[in-house]
């Protein structure tokens, strides 16, 4: 899947502006008191959530191998709407982003959960590249260049998780295509219509959808 803005450097960044904006000590502690609240309900270490066996050894291979800990953190906001799992890059360690309201399947949620640990795997193990930017790069332009890697990526990374035992799509993947194919047939108004679910991004739209069709043709294809 995509992956986000790491969470840290955001709220880092967040955290020095206002500190330079506030002219008092009292406003200064406010921010940090809220921002600590926030911290707490949208980053929460998952270190007691329950995975199958299965996921559970595929993790700590996934660990062995890249010599990296993964690590659980739970947001509401993905970047997407309607993603459970998320990979965000971190040097130290691989990092997955779960948004545990969204209602998925046992099965989905790990077999997405095993999707995005195998993207920190790619980067740690196989020294697959990550795209680094100059500082006053447009963040859609990050955003639609972050697709592109993942979409090269995920030809890779469903292959993989199906070697060990885990479906490469989830259940709802092939009915979206076969929904977008009908879509496509009823015109651009229909189209955007049923985007609209997905983001208010009519760029966003169209790249979502060619991502798809090529992840399904790479994966036949290789």
């Amino acid at each position: 899947m995509i992956n986000i803005f790491n969470l840290y450097d955001l709220i880092f960044n967040l955290l020095i502006q206002k500190i330079i904006l506030f002219t008092n000590y009292k406003s200064s502690l406010i921010f940090l008191k809220k921002l600590f609240i926030l911290n707490l309900k949208t980053v929460i270490l998952m270190s007691n959530f329950k995975f199958s066996r299965k996921l559970t050894d595929y993790l700590k291979k996934i660990e062995l191998d890249t010599g990296r800990e993964i690590k659980f953190f739970e947001s509401l906001d993905l970047g997407i709407k309607g993603i459970t799992a998320a990979y965000n890059y971190h040097p130290k360690y691989i990092q997955i982003t779960l948004n545990m309201e969204n209602p998925r399947s046992i099965g989905d949620r790990e077999r997405s959960i095993a999707h995005e640990a195998t993207h920190g795997y790619l980067m740690h193990k196989l020294k697959f590249c990550r795209p680094i930017f100059f500082e006053d790069v447009d963040d859609d332009y990050k955003r639609d260049v972050h697709l592109l890697f993942t979409m090269i990526e995920d030809i890779i990374v469903n292959k993989i998780i199906q070697d060990n035992g885990f479906h490469p799509f989830g259940h709802e993947y092939l009915p979206m295509v076969t929904e977008e194919i009908k879509i496509a047939h009823k015109g651009e108004e229909e189209g955007e219509k049923f985007y609209q679910r997905f983001t208010d991004n009519p760029h966003l739209e169209a790249l979502l959808m060619i991502s798809r069709y090529i992840i399904a043709w790479g994966f036949l294809r290789h």
